[in-house]
């Protein structure tokens, strides 16, 4: 009897199984996915990661920001990368164009079952306020030892010409600089990053920051102080633009590397008891510098400059846009060879020669010392056969 139920339920559910649709049906046909999503996107030009947001089913928001100049033309700006969810489709793929001068640009993502839904693009411009040419109006060194007992000083490095060598080299040579910033990239942490080229402007000359010997109470020998000075590099070099922490990078042919802020126009106090002010007529680039503490040369020129200078600022000015560099001013300094220091004078250290006797001096006494000059003792002692002390004279 068990034995016949088995087999009569055996035979059911064989006939329910037979008559009901295959069970794996959707999952081969897709039926199953609804899936109509864009999980990631990048343009060219893009500054930065999208903001993507699923409204509902059938719409959704990308916002993003797009730098133009590094856009050749805003009516095909090409889709650099496009990933969708799994077996979604799209009407615009990597490598397609997307116009972005009229309103509303779209992508519309399909699902495996046929289901839709529409992204609104919406676009703002990026703009990296350094690109750009500036000249130099001021260069500002602020620094000494002692600020407590108002024993730091600051100082335009032009004014204190006698500091520096000559032929022109000194910190007025870059005065007539153009700083020419422009954007190569705009990287995926949305930091920027591009090249700066500084020409050296009519004289094709730049400071070559030497600090001169007749200005140095140490050794009375020029000082080299390029470490604290170059640091916008010569010619062209590469900057990266942190927003995260605000500094400016830059990186000069050799992989040399120097920091620094973009301040705004306005009154600083330098740190100094009491404080100094430093009025900035507009923009400056602020580094900061690492001299060592000198109280041996506390009020002197050679204290701020060469040892002990804290803060330098490169005022500049920002051009119009469409400013063009001037063709005589992109010029690059040629090396200068530094001339080689004097060789000393050989010392003198050969006997040789041919000598005359000056004086005798004898030193001795035990009870009253003293220098004696035995030529002057004549009668003291016995003169044989004419032979006194001043023969040797002859």
């Amino acid at each position: 009897m068990n034995k016949l139920k088995y087999l009569l339920s055996a035979f059911v559910l064989l006939c329910f199984a037979s008559c009901k649709d295959d069970p794996w049906e959707d999952v081969a046909d897709g039926g199953w996915n609804h899936e109509r999503s864009i999980i990631d996107v990048k343009f060219e030009g893009q500054a930065g990661t999208p903001t993507i947001t699923e409204t509902d089913s059938e719409t959704g928001v990308i916002e993003l920001q797009l730098a133009s100049d590094m856009v050749a033309d805003m009516s095909k700006v090409r889709v650099e990368t496009l990933t969708l969810s799994y077996k979604a489709t799209a009407n615009v793929a990597s490598g397609g164009t997307i116009d972005f001068t009229k309103g509303d640009p779209q992508i519309v993502v399909t699902s495996p079952n046929g289901e839709s839904r529409t992204y609104t693009l919406e676009m703002t411009e990026f703009t990296e306020t350094l690109t750009g040419t500036y000249t130099i109006s001021n260069l500002w060194v602020y620094g000494g030892t002692g600020a407590a007992y108002d024993c730091t000083k600051l100082y335009k490095p032009a004014d204190k010409s006698w500091c520096w060598n000559g032929e022109g080299r000194g910190p007025a040579a870059e005065m007539d600089n153009y700083l020419v910033f422009t954007l190569g990239e705009i990287l995926a942490d949305g930091n920027t990053t591009g090249t700066c080229m500084n020409w050296a402007g009519e004289d094709a000359k730049n400071w070559d920051c030497v600090f001169a010997g007749a200005s140095n109470p140490d050794t009375g020998k020029p000082v080299d102080l390029t470490q604290f000075y170059r640091q916008i590099p010569k010619g062209e070099s590469t900057w990266l633009r942190n927003y995260s922490d605000g500094t400016i990078t830059f990186t000069d042919a050799d992989g040399n590397k120097t920091s620094c802020t973009l301040v705004p126009k306005g009154t600083y106090q330098m740190p100094n008891v009491p404080p100094i002010p430093l009025t900035l007529e507009s923009e400056a680039f602020k580094f900061n510098l690492k001299g060592t503490e000198d109280w041996n040369n506390t009020y002197n020129d050679y204290g701020v400059f060469a040892r002990n200078p804290v803060t330098y600022y490169i005022e500049i000015v920002k051009q119009p846009a469409g400013f063009e560099v001037p063709e005589a001013s992109k010029t690059i300094e040629e090396p200068v060879d530094p001339e080689p220091e004097p060789e000393p004078d050989p010392e003198e250290t050969s006997l040789a020669g041919t000598y005359s006797v000056g004086r005798l001096t004898v030193y001795g006494g035990s009870a009253d010392p003293a220098f004696v000059n035995p030529a002057a003792r004549a009668g003291c002692g016995t003169i044989r056969s004419g032979r006194s002390p001043t023969t040797s004279w002859q």
